[in-house]
This record gives structure tokens, sequence and C-alpha cells, in this order.
């Protein structure tokens, strides 16, 4: 549940239509400071719980929020999506016919809607072996490459080469990035570090909000962060061009200013839309269309464009209207109740945006999909992508499950579901909050973990000698593994066992990452990148290596995010050919 998105009026009207409003009709509460006092939002919060919790689950308050503006979700399990109409009617779970068994069952379908081109529903998974001859009688032969349709002018350019010294695989490709916060802005990110001119817009009047995010950098910049020897306080932020999240969610991208609510803004957006090969967007449900840009528009505007659009539900279907973002859209697809301890205890959730990068990188699949097919068929298509699908996706095994079986999903925790494993969990190492995850599949793995901690009699003692002795002794297994554990660091420890072939992993902190882990240093997971304002940072490098085409995360340009309309001229005058009279006269129309 979320309450405050949408300002005080809101959850106050929830709390109205069932009396249970209180005191918050007081005119004291008429005051805007009186409202935002952290005891306020503590006491609106206690009289939402009180609501929710006289009422069934089955009440469905959530689309009386959501009616409000609210982006409120139920925390599903993964099976009681199955009989959700808004999935229904985009296609979200097929069934699929297992001849061998008789029977069919419900899989997870789509990833996202796109009525140009059709999902395969089947057939069911391969038996183990069951098209060998086929696929080694096929691979024999030369493999055809299908054709390619006419490239447009941009094509015959010579490829941009990377900082890596080899070309881009994405060099000739225009993208109007319209996206917002991570979930779609993350999709842009993937195609600008394989070199495609992608251009985010902006405007003073609708900035994205990530701008305003974690990770503000400090005011004496890197120098001061470097010197610092504990955490910084939280700057103020005075401009919208220092926060380090946007600015790594962003690299690799150009900036334009350009305000879609003027007439002359939306026509210089109409003009770029039919130079390029691809719009992304992440608005609120229906605002492409409230500003005459539908997907109809579009393809009249540019016939191969490809217009590919992410929100929390997905446009199409009965939550075309609803509003959320990663903690709700995952509460609905059910990843939030998969996560925690066994019941009773309730769900842990997942505390950060999970769904918003799972988003984004089901967005950025989506959009090379769609470039691909566009370079065999010559045709453009519209996606409508969701967060909560890319959710469902995830439990698909769960869902699964419930169709073969009729298994309700059932929290385990930190055990091992499938395979037998014990001890297997996270435990206390030295130091505050510290921890390090084992998992022992093996009696030799069991062997070679009490010797690295000095207990060989647990390998002698009847509870824990042999593995089902283990399985049926877990807590009281857990409980002395953890007091063992304490006494020990935990990098050492995790070198001891896995010299010893045991699999186990410190549990580590974003300070373990960035400064002391040797592999991520060695795979150069951080790269130094420039920004205008901010100066050079370290941020996340495209996580996939190519030996012909390797991506780079800072791009064509080989900088981070841009700042607020850093390169609205450049824009402009590359991609429209205008002149400095035209474009200081579209400032003047207020439409930059």
């Amino acid at each position: 549940l979320r309450g405050f998105a949408s300002g005080w009026d809101a959850p106050v009207n929830v709390l109205k239509a069932y009396g249970m409003q209180r005191d918050l009709e007081d005119p004291r509460y008429a005051d805007e400071a009186v409202r935002a006092a952290p005891e306020t939002r503590e006491h609106v919060g206690c009289l939402v719980d009180a609501l929710v919790t006289r009422l069934l689950f089955e009440r469905d308050l959530w689309r009386e929020a959501q009616a409000q503006g609210m982006p409120w979700a139920p925390v599903r399990r993964p099976e009681e999506n199955l009989d959700d109409p808004h999935w229904a009617a985009r296609g979200a779970f097929i069934d699929v016919h297992h001849p061998e068994l008789g029977r069919s069952f419900t899989h997870v379908g789509p990833k996202w809607l796109c009525r140009d081109a059709a999902w395969r529903t089947g057939p069911r998974p391969p038996l183990l072996g069951e098209h060998t001859r086929e696929v080694l009688a096929e691979w024999t032969a030369p493999l055809p490459l299908p054709a390619v349709v006419a490239p447009g002018r941009r094509w015959a350019d010579a490829p941009v080469p990377s900082r890596h010294g080899k070309p881009f695989a994405l060099s000739d490709i225009r993208v109007v990035d319209l996206s917002w916060m991570l979930a779609s802005a993350g999709a842009g990110r993937y195609l600008a570090a394989m070199g495609a001119e992608v251009v985010k817009v902006e405007h003073r009047t609708r900035i994205d909000g990530m701008r305003w995010g974690r990770g503000m950098v400090p005011p004496g910049g890197r120098v001061e962060r470097d010197a610092a020897t504990g955490p910084l306080d939280t700057p103020v932020p005075d401009t919208p061009d220092r926060c380090g999240a946007f600015m790594d969610i962003n690299a690799g991208k150009l900036g334009l200013s350009l305000n879609l609510k003027s007439p002359a803004g939306r026509k210089v957006l109409e003009d770029l839309i039919r130079d390029a090969d691809m719009i992304v967007e992440g608005f609120s449900p229906g605002t492409m269309n409230r500003m005459g840009l539908g997907y109809e528009r579009l393809k009249a505007l540019n016939p191969r464009i490809i217009y590919v659009q992410q929100s929390a539900f997905g446009q199409a279907g009965t939550y075309g209207a609803a509003r959320g973002f990663g903690p709700t859209a995952q509460a609905l697809s059910g990843l939030s109740e998969m996560s925690g301890l066994p019941e009773p205890y309730p769900p842990a959730g997942i505390g950060y945006s999970y769904l918003d990068w799972f988003g984004a990188y089901n967005m950025a699949n989506a959009m090379l999909a769609a470039l691909y097919r566009r370079q065999v068929t010559g045709k453009g298509c519209y996606i409508d992508a969701s967060q909560a699908e890319t959710g469902l996706y995830l439990t698909g095994t769960a869902v699964l499950d419930w169709s073969a079986n009729a298994r309700r999903w059932s929290r385990y925790g930190n055990r091992s579901p499938y395979k037998p494993a014990a001890p297997h969990g996270a435990y206390r190492t030295r130091g505050e909050d510290r921890w390090i995850a084992i998992s022992i599949f093996t009696q030799a793995q069991w062997e070679a973990l009490a010797d690295a901690l000095g207990r060989p009699a647990w390998t002698r003692e009847v509870r824990f000698a042999t593995p089902d002795a283990r399985l049926g002794n877990q807590d009281a297994l857990d409980a002395v593994l953890d007091r063992a554990t304490r006494e020990h660091d935990g990098f050492a420890l995790m070198e001891a066992l896995q010299s010893r072939g045991v699999p186990a992993g410190v549990c580590q902190t974003a300070e373990d990452r960035c400064e002391r882990d040797p592999q991520l240093r060695h795979l150069g997971w951080l790269v130094d990148l420039d920004q205008s304002e901010i100066g050079r940072w370290p941020m996340k490098e495209h996580p996939v290596r190519m030996s012909e085409t390797p991506p780079y995360l800072g791009g064509r340009f080989d900088r981070a995010g841009p700042s607020l309309g850093e390169d609205t001229g450049r824009v402009l005058k590359t991609w429209l050919g205008l002149n400095d009279a035209e474009i200081a006269s579209l400032a003047d129309a207020g439409a930059l």
C-alpha cells in the first residue's frame, strides 16, 4: 500500500468512505506543515492499517484507492493471478498440452503484448534428448540467414567505434526517449551502451523524478567523497543535475529540453519521430493518446517506427488506468508474497524496487526484438509492456506447480525447497550485521564445513551425522552453525570454505562490492564516466561482454547522463537541421 503519492485528499477520501477518518477533518490539518509532519504521516498510516485489517482480502480495497490516484496493490500469491480478468485480456497465461501425460498445464505466457507479432504458445518443453536427431540433421545443412530489408540512410554510415576500439552494434539507431524514473529509463540505457543515439526528452515543467532521487553528489564532489572517513550527510539538491542515480540510469544519452505542453514543442517531437527508429515511454497510462500521439498517429508520422511503452500493469486490460511502480507491481505479481520466512510469518517483500530493473531489462529485450523483426520484415510495431508481467514471468514455477499439483505457494525462507540441503541458509559472522550464505548438498561438503570451523565432532553427532539426520534437525543445526560462524571473519571463512569445495558466499554490502570485491574489480563492473555538472564518478558498466561489438556504458558520447536540456541545440541541429535563429524562435515560443 502507498498513500501519499497522490497527496493528502486521496487517502483521506478512502478512509471517509468507511467512516474511518477519525480526526483528519480537523481544521488544523489544513496546514501543509502539519500534513507533512512525521507524526501525521504515521497517524494516517495507522488509520489505513486499521481499515485494511477490518476488511476481507477479497474486498479489493486497492481498486478504490486506485480510483483516487493512489498506487495501491494487493499482495497476492502467484497462483491468485490466474483468474484475473486483466491477465486474461492480455493473454499472460497459456495452456500447454503435454501429450505424454494426456494433460494440459498452465504456463506463464508472453512477457509483453504485441498485436503485430504474436508469441508462440507451444509446444511444451522438450523431453530429454527428444529432438537430438532432428537438430543434428538440421545443423548439417547451411543455416539460411534472413533477408535484410533495405536499410535507411543512416545504415550506410560507417559504424561508430566505442572506447573499446571496436564498432558499436547499434550506432545506426535513433531513439526518442520519453522514459520516466528507472523502469523505462533503464531500458534506453542498454541501447545507448550499444551505441544507439538515445535522446532523453524532459522539460523543467516535468522533470524526471529520479533527478531528485538517491545518490546526491556532495558539494565538494569526488574530492570530498574520497576524503570522507564516515558517511556523508545527504545534501539538499539545488539543481536537477547532481543525482548519481539519475546519471547512472541515463548514462550515454543526450538531453533535450522540450515542452510537450506547448503546440510548438509537440511539433518538434513529431519531427524527431519522423527520423527516429524507436520511441519509448513510461508515462502514466493514456498520456500519449491524450497528447494526440497514440500509435496510429506515430505510424502516420513514421511507418517504420517502433513504439515501446511500459507501465506498471500494461495499457490493455482492465487495469489499464491503474498506477504503480516497482513495489506495487511486485505485490500484484506474487513476488512480494514469495519473499520471507515461512508462514505464519508475514511476507517480507523485496525492499529494493526489484521490478524497476527487471522491467528495464524486459523493455530493452523487447526493443531489441522489435529492431530485429523490423530488419527482417521492414515493419515497425507497438509493444505494450508492464512491470507486473515481468514479475509474473519470475513466478512461473509456482504457477506451474499450482496447475500441475494444485499446490499453492508457501514460503520456505532460506531452506532449499527442491534439492535436499542441510545446512542451507545465511549465518552471522564477526562484525555488525555481517552474514555468510552456506549450502551443503553432500556428505563431503558437510565434513569440509565442520573441519573449516574447527568442529569435527559435529560429523559424529547422531543428529548431524547423515544427510537425512541433518534434514530432520535443521533448526538445531542452524543454531549451532550460527554460533560457530560468528567467531570468523566472513571473507576469510568464505575463502576457507570455497578452497574446500563448499558453496559459500559473503552477503556483501554496497561498500564490499564497490571497494573490495576482487572478482567484480577484475570484471570491470564499474567504469568512470564524466558528467558536466558533477565530474567523474564510477557507474555500473553494461553487464554483457561481446567480442566483436562490445557495449560501453558511456555510449557513443563517452559520458554519464545528461544535465537537464544539455544537448538541446545539438539534437535540433543534427536531427532536424535547425539553425540558431530557428532554435531561438522555439525558445521564445515556450517550446524549449
